[in-house]
């Protein structure tokens, strides 16, 4: 089940699969091709390369780590990493304390060390705290090992895999804050928008797409309040619920690029 914060604005920071920010106009994800007609000779310069590769979905040519049902151990708890179906899978404590499976979904680094990133509902994703050594075995790689080995991290705590700190949305809040530096010296409306991926989930507390969208754009008006000091005479907050995708159904990045939040900037 879905499960989110409805108080302050902590829903910020496990919601925002994406922050796309305009001024007076919105802007939509084009993709590393775009660029080559311009750029033909740095495209070719960065094809390949480790900021190309960096973060990858999960396929037999992208995950370096060891798949083939092997186990690690760390902090008392024994993980299994194994593969199923041609998708790759982690057995470990999930937010509960509890061994649960969990898909991997994308790839993140090549060298020295490849990590991966694990989806939860609502384009939240995680950071599993065990990565992979991708160095030569004589070198001391071809391992698993723990990101932190010498200390005991618990489920609740905020280091753990699924908390706050290992959320890959997290850096959000810096986006926020570099634009709370913007507003305070401009004579301007923001308006918010809050969007919500084609395959959302009703819960009791979200029964519609409106209302968890809403809830996302309101979250992010909270925050340029509480922490920013923006008057809400200033800011404005819409949902627009799961009708205006940015990719379709056929894109494998659906969900990310769906669930977002637009912070439109326009000058008075």
């Amino acid at each position: 089940m879905l499960r989110l914060f409805n108080t302050g604005y902590a829903v910020l920071f496990i919601l925002l699969a994406s922050l796309s920010v305009a001024i007076a106009a919105e802007s939509a994800f084009t993709g590393s091709e775009s660029c080559s007609s311009c750029h033909a000779e740095q495209q070719r310069s960065w094809k390949g390369s480790d900021h190309d590769l960096a973060m990858q979905h999960t396929r037999k040519d992208t995950v370096l780590g060891d798949f083939n049902n092997t186990e690690f151990s760390a902090n008392g708890i024994t993980s299994r990493f194994f593969k199923n179906d041609g998708r790759f899978w982690v057995n470990t404590d999930g937010p509960d304390g509890n061994m649960q499976d969990f898909e991997i979904k994308y790839t993140f680094g090549v060298t020295p060390l490849q990590q991966y990133l694990i989806e939860f509902p609502g384009g939240r994703i995680q950071t599993l705290g065990i990565a992979w050594d991708t160095r030569p075995a004589n070198d001391g790689g071809q391992r698993w090992f723990h990101l932190y080995p010498d200390q005991t991290i618990n489920a609740g705590d905020d280091l753990h895999w699924t908390g706050a700190q290992q959320n890959w949305n997290y850096e959000s809040k810096m986006y926020l804050n570099n634009l709370i530096k913007v507003i305070r010296n401009r004579d301007c409306q923001v308006i918010v928008g809050g969007y919500t991926s084609e395959d959302f989930i009703p819960t009791d507390d979200y029964p519609t797409s409106w209302q968890l969208s809403a809830e996302f754009a309101t979250a992010v008006t909270r925050y340029f309040n509480d922490v920013g000091k923006i008057d809400y005479t200033r800011l404005a907050a819409i949902g627009y619920g799961k009708y205006q995708p940015l990719l379709g159904e056929e894109s494998s990045l659906k969900t990310k690029a769906n669930n977002r939040i637009n912070i439109i900037i326009s000058d008075l």
